[in-house]
């Protein structure tokens, strides 16, 4: 009898394992209270790179967890960041976004175009951005 109920407490750990497993965002570096997870499709100096560059900016800080996730799809730097649900879908995202995403391409992914997505907390798309580092005059 002991041992049945051993073996139900480990199936169940196993399950509870198993479920966390099916939200795994990547690797997670931590910048004060910013959550930056990287995929396999990123080294960790390219994640580092944009984590400090957000820090810099401030949009890491200890006031408020925000959490941003980096990918790469096809080569193209995925930045995604979780927003409040107010504006997920809000247009107003996509003018405050837009600069970041230019200003992101030029600093730290070296004028290359990149994708910024706008996401709820499960880091599902809402909205999409696809920009580049504003060209500069000759």
């Amino acid at each position: 009898m002991k041992t049945t109920r051993l073996a139900q407490g480990m199936m169940a750990v196993l399950a509870m394992l198993a479920l966390a497993g099916c939200a795994n965002y990547g690797t997670k570096l931590e910048f004060k209270k910013g959550e930056l997870y990287y995929t396999e499709n990123v080294t960790e100096a390219e994640a580092k790179k944009l984590g400090d560059y957000l820090l810099a900016q401030g949009y890491f800080d200890d006031t408020e967890t925000r959490t941003v996730q980096l990918d790469k799809k096809d080569g193209t730097p995925h930045v995604r960041f979780v927003v409040k649900e107010e504006y997920q879908t809000s247009p107003k995202s996509i003018e405050l976004f837009t600069p970041i995403g230019a200003e992101l391409s030029k600093e730290v992914f070296g004028n290359a175009k990149i994708v910024v997505d706008i996401c709820n907390e499960t880091l599902e798309t809402k909205q999409t951005i696809t920009t580049a580092a504003a060209e500069q005059p000759a």
